[in-house]
C-alpha cells in the first residue's frame, strides 16, 4: 500500500555524472531520512514498513507534524530482514516509535539501474511479442538484476561502496498513483 506522505511525491534531486549503457552514475546531496527494520519476505517486509512510515508521515512523531516523503523508497536486504528507507525534507521531527529511525546520509554516489516489468515471449512464427504481465518484478529479477548491475561495475572505474538495493518509485497517472517503477541500486566509489 502507498505511503500516505502528506500530499503529492517529490523526487530526490541527483545530477547524472555517467552512464554505462543502461546503467545511470548520479550524484546525491545530503539526504535525511526515516528508516525501519523488518523481517519476512521481500513484499511483506515492504508492507510492514510502509505502515510504520506512514504512520510516521501522517503524523505520529514527536510534534505531530504531517510529513512529505521524497523518492525513491530504498529496501536493503540484511541478513535477518529487510531495512526500509524513505527520504524526506529536512528538519524532519523525530520519531515516537522505537522501530523508526531518523538518519542524515552525506552526499553520496550511486550506480542505478531501472528493472523492466516488460515479459517478451516468442510466437510460434518467431516474432517476439511484449507483454506487462506483472505490476512488479519478482524477488528473482530484482536479484538477478543487482547481480547484472555489480557485474556492469567491474567494467567502469566505479566500484561498490556498499549493499545493492531495490529503490520504488511511485508512478503518477493523471494524478492517481498507479503503482511503482523499480531500480536497483548501489552506492559507489572511485575504483583505485
Amino acid at each position: 500500500s502507498p505511503v500516505q506522505s502528506g500530499g503529492t511525491w517529490a523526487n530526490l534531486r541527483f545530477t547524472q555524472i555517467g552512464h554505462y549503457g543502461d546503467v545511470e552514475f548520479r550524484h546525491y546531496l545530503t539526504e535525511t531520512a526515516v528508516q525501519t527494520f523488518v523481517t519476512g519476505t521481500m513484499d511483506a517486509a515492504r508492507a510492514t514498513a510502509l505502515q510504520r512510515l506512514n504512520a510516521y508521515a501522517a503524523g505520529a512523531n514527536v510534534r505531530h507534524d504531517m510529513v512529505t516523503f521524497i523518492q525513491p523508497i530504498a529496501q536493503i536486504c540484511d541478513k535477518s530482514g529487510w531495512l526500509v528507507r524513505i527520504p524526506g525534507p529536512r528538519g524532519m521531527p523525530a520519531p515516537n516509535s522505537p522501530r523508526i529511525k531518523l538518519i542524515k546520509k552525506p552526499a553520496t554516489n550511486y550506480a542505478v539501474l531501472t528493472v523492466s516489468l516488460v515479459k517478451t515471449k516468442t510466437t510460434a512464427n518467431g516474432q517476439t511479442q511484449a507483454n506487462v504481465s506483472a505490476s512488479q518484478p519478482t524477488v528473482q529479477a530484482i536479484i538477478v538484476a543487482q547481480i547484472w548491475l555489480l557485474d556492469v561495475l567491474k567494467h567502469t572505474s566505479w566500484e561498490p561502496d556498499g549493499k545493492p538495493m531495490a529503490w520504488l518509485n511511485y508512478r503518477k497517472n493523471q494524478s492517481v498513483y498507479s503503482g511503482y517503477t523499480y531500480q536497483v541500486a548501489v552506492q559507489i566509489k572511485p575504483r583505485h
